[in-house]
């Protein structure tokens, strides 16, 4: 990681904007061919993601999906450890009131955004930003 922030910072870009190839490589970075094919999963999950947010998944859709394709749960159910089975509880009420969030703003008529500000730190730049600036100039 440190390796990536560094390229991104000389660039004056993002994380994001190297991991996409917008604004340099992972190659070019010296990120090595193993970690550069974990880091094209993750963009393309994270890409997956944010392009459910742009065709107008609630919010539910979209957390359950980043907790499957994460595989987040079944990770925690592989660990039958007190620590492990308390973060289910939590990640099972996370998704309760997410669900319970999603149907309220539904009945209401409400279309989500992301409240993602709009001045965060380049190397840190949410890819669902992009996304929603990206949107925001082709459409």
């Amino acid at each position: 990681m440190a390796r990536l922030t560094r390229y991104a910072a000389d660039r004056d870009s993002s994380i994001w904007g190297v991991l996409t190839g917008a604004t340099g490589s992972t190659a070019d970075a010296g990120i090595t061919p193993a970690a550069r094919r974990k880091l094209d999963e993750f963009t393309r999950m994270i890409s997956g993601f944010a392009a459910m947010q742009n065709v107008g998944a609630d919010a539910m859709s979209l957390a359950q999906s980043i907790i499957d394709q994460s595989r987040l749960m079944a990770v925690l159910m592989s660990d039958r450890t007190p620590e492990s089975i308390s973060k289910q509880e939590n990640l099972s009420e996370l998704l309760a009131g997410v669900k319970q969030f999603a149907d309220q703003k539904q009945e209401e008529g409400y279309a989500i955004k992301p409240p993602w500000p709009t001045s965060w730190p380049k190397c840190l730049s949410p890819p669902i930003r992009t996304a929603t600036i990206l949107q925001a100039k082709t459409g």
